[in-house]
């Protein structure tokens, strides 16, 4: 999907352009924004070569992410939102506010209108994101959008000279969360083969009652894919 465009109360998230360059500065090479982020401060060169890969990217089909720009009313740049898209659809949330506007509820703003994206027009099951354990002002915003905390990740990000350990947090999407789901299993019927089956339902008992209905009372395994994927 591109060109994409969020606008909130104070707020507008569009595409980067290559005139974004010396804006975008203000937020990638400041040392005190770039602390709690999972890369070192860039210099102009640099960001301009990072600018025109994220530019091209957002072309790509299918599209990796939503690498938006944060514009305020003004329409100077201020930040940057991301929603990358992972598998089973899900989606990792990234924001950034340069210094100079901390404190106006920026972040807050931008982070709603990304995962109101992610759940509405990308259909996205869960959001995820992740923040240093000394960014206590990340960790109060994610919690005031509903995310739950679901661990630690030890050395998981190598930034500013050192390996720093991550928080992880998600938040569902309620909307979605009673939309049948297709569950695959194994059955036994006496005098036949085992044979693999597909039924849709909400929830793994939910399954295994269809089944049953269908085939009888052979059943010997029922699993969502999804579900599996992730306790491995």
């Amino acid at each position: 999907m591109y060109p994409v465009t969020l606008t909130g109360p104070r707020l507008t998230l569009r595409e980067f352009r290559a005139d974004d360059l010396d804006a975008s500065m203000a937020v990638v090479g400041d040392e005190e924004v770039v602390r709690t982020l999972s890369f070192d401060v860039r210099d102009r060169d640099t960001q301009a070569l990072r600018l025109g890969q994220d530019i091209a990217r957002a072309r790509t089909e299918p599209r990796p992410d939503y690498y938006l720009a944060i514009t305020d009313g003004t329409g100077t740049l201020v930040g940057f939102a991301r929603m990358g898209l992972g598998r089973d659809r899900s989606g990792e949330l990234g924001y950034a506010i340069r210094h100079e506007d901390w404190g106006k509820g920026y972040a807050t703003e931008a982070a709603t209108l990304m995962i109101d994206f992610g759940f509405t027009t990308l259909n996205l099951r869960r959001v995820r994101a992740a923040c240093g354990p000394d960014n206590h002002t990340s960790q109060r915003l994610l919690a005031r959008l509903g995310f739950t905390p679901d661990g630690r990740i030890r050395n998981h990000v190598y930034a500013n000279g050192a390996w720093r350990d991550s928080l992880l947090y998600s938040l569902p999407n309620h909307q979605t969360e009673d939309e049948p789901r297709e569950y695959v299993g194994t059955v036994r019927i006496e005098g036949r083969p085992e044979i693999r089956f597909k039924v849709s339902a909400r929830s793994g008992p939910e399954a295994r009652a269809l089944a049953a209905d269908r085939y009888g009372e052979g059943i010997i395994s029922v699993w969502n894919e999804e579900d599996a994927r992730r306790r491995r």
